[in-house]
């Protein structure tokens, strides 16, 4: 899982996640869901996939509560079923609009 723009999360503002996968041929990924910090699921219905050697898909999300591990996982359909997949996880830095952004080291 990838957060577009890391260090630029504000609170309560929209950010996009990149979700990368493996998976035997062209599973029909329908809803990705997320927790913050066991706060959840929010769920955000996938509208493209890209399949490949670099399976991925984007979805918008909504930063809650500060800095967080956020955790999903997805639901996609196998044999007429809604399957779920495993979880992954990543760190998540949102900050406060009112304070400001860190400093961006080059």
């Amino acid at each position: 899982m990838q957060i577009h723009e890391p260090t630029r999360i504000l609170t309560n503002v929209q950010f996009w996640v990149r979700v990368n996968f493996e998976a035997d041929g062209h599973p029909e990924i329908r809803r990705a869901c997320f927790y913050w910090f066991a706060d959840g699921p929010y769920c955000v219905d996938v509208k493209e996939v890209e399949y490949g050697s670099f399976a991925y898909f984007d979805v918008p999300l909504d930063a809650r509560y500060g800095s967080s591990v956020l955790q999903c996982y997805v639901e996609y359909l196998r044999d007429e079923k809604i399957e779920r997949s495993n979880a992954v996880a990543c760190r998540v830095n949102v900050v406060n609009p009112s304070q400001p952004l860190p400093a961006i080291r080059r």
